[in-house]
């Protein structure tokens, strides 16, 4: 028996719980939202930008707590270190992901 998985295995599925699809990811910036849309910071508008040519985010990923950490350097209101956490540390309601399961991972 193959102690290991490989990608033809069956039994290998890659573990979604915390992506987020690109809507849903500004979502979670709560009442700050369009503060953060709306910032004029050069940092915070390439985080956005970058966020928005992705097909999903992945709230775990460093450059999302980069990104974070960045609206909050640039002072917008309602964002700090509390929502970072509830927005990195939140795993992906169905809703937040419905596009992405679908188009990408087959649900």
């Amino acid at each position: 028996m193959n102690q290991f998985a490989t990608l033809n295995d069956a039994a290998v599925k890659e573990d979604t719980s915390f992506y987020v699809d690109v809507g849903p990811f500004f979502d979670r910036f709560e009442a700050a939202q369009l503060a953060v849309l709306g910032s004029t910071d050069p940092t915070v508008r390439a985080f956005l930008e970058s966020c928005k040519v992705r097909k999903w985010i992945w709230v775990k990923h460093p450059f999302v707590g980069q990104g974070i950490d960045a609206i909050i350097a640039a002072g917008t209101p309602g964002v700090d270190a509390s929502l970072k956490a509830r927005i990195q540390g939140t795993p992906a309601r169905p809703s937040e992901q419905a596009a992405l399961l679908k188009l990408y991972f087959g649900g």
